[in-house]
């Protein structure tokens, strides 16, 4: 009964997060005047509904990330997979590519197509060295973390000034942004992630427990990675495509949950999706009130709050072992 009560005050938190942060901001324009709705409705309203549901997808995709590798500093970041996801989207951009269809734009596309590269490689390496366990998964990550970083390095070195500012402008991470598109272009995904892994939630329990007791209950262990790989790098491609490659989040929020919920993933996910939610939507605020004359990118933000909690994650698992 207390994780439920512990859910409904996240949800409550959540609400609150997406009703008010919207009002409040810099400057001197009365909300109620004409400029003021369209701040309002077309500017503040989709930036933190956008900031939300980035937040509670990468959220996700770090707790899904964190049990199928059974380690608690697993994350899209970490593992390279916002590394890959950044290589394609600078790619495109370099190449000057041009593609739409439905709402599927072509950056989303090399989003997606840079995560999905990324797990393959992690999965590849770890398939051809016969060893899948987490140590080797993580190190796998950051090492090709490393490579596509410094591709993308490569392809801003012989980008024109334009296209070198625009991927800039774009690794900063940010969710400013004017109407809904955007935001409509990730809650499908989000929404068919979010059912499909709250559906497992049961076998992620298992799994995480001992992959030989899943297998012994009759859970098919290798389909089930693979189709949350592939539902986790459509998510975080479309999400980093949108909003840029904003880290840590999806280290913050899951671990923090663990804390309350333990390791049961019936309460994990949904409370990761909203506590994740509310990080990224409380980071975003934090980097539009810091300064009176500039707005700093909630990447940034990310980054500053992220890096001391990586450490303490490092510390205490130290400290336990």
């Amino acid at each position: 009964m207390k994780y439920n009560l512990k859910l409904v005050l996240l949800f409550v938190l959540s609400l609150i997060c997406v009703s008010v942060f919207p009002y409040i901001g810099r400057g001197g324009t009365s909300l109620t005047s004409e400029e003021g709705q369209f701040i309002l409705t077309q500017l503040r309203f989709p930036r933190v509904l956008l900031g939300f549901f980035a937040g509670a997808g990468l959220s996700l995709a770090g707790l899904i990330f964190q049990g199928l590798f059974r380690n608690n500093l697993a994350t899209p970041y970490t593992l390279g997979v916002s590394s890959g996801a950044a290589f394609m989207v600078s790619l495109w951009i370099k190449l000057g590519f041009s593609f739409s269809f439905a709402y599927f734009n072509g950056l989303a596309i090399a989003g997606f197509l840079g995560a999905l590269l990324s797990i393959t490689v992690v999965m590849s390496l770890a398939s051809a060295l016969k060893r899948f366990e987490p140590s080797t998964m993580i190190l796998a990550g950051v090492g090709q973390g490393m490579f596509f970083s410094s591709a993308v390095l490569l392809i801003q070195y012989f980008g024109s000034v334009f296209e070198v500012n625009r991927m800039v402008q774009w690794t900063f991470g940010g969710v400013e942004v004017i109407g809904y598109s955007s935001l409509i272009k990730i809650l499908p995904i989000l929404l068919i992630t979010s059912s499909f892994t709250y559906s497992r939630a049961k076998a992620l329990n298992i799994l995480t427990l001992d992959e030989d007791l899943a297998l012994s209950r009759g859970i098919n262990t290798g389909l089930l990675r693979k189709v949350l790989f592939l539902l986790i790098s459509l998510l975080v491609g479309f999400i980093i495509a949108e909003a840029g490659p904003i880290a840590f989040i999806g280290l913050i929020a899951p671990h923090t949950m663990k804390r309350f919920f333990k390791f049961d993933y019936r309460y994990l996910i949904p409370a990761s999706l909203m506590f994740g939610g509310i990080c990224l939507s409380f980071c975003d605020l934090i980097g539009r009130m810091m300064s009176s004359n500039l707005e700093i990118p909630v990447g940034i933000v990310t980054a500053f709050l992220g890096g001391p909690f990586f450490l303490f994650i490092l510390i205490k698992g130290r400290e336990n072992s």
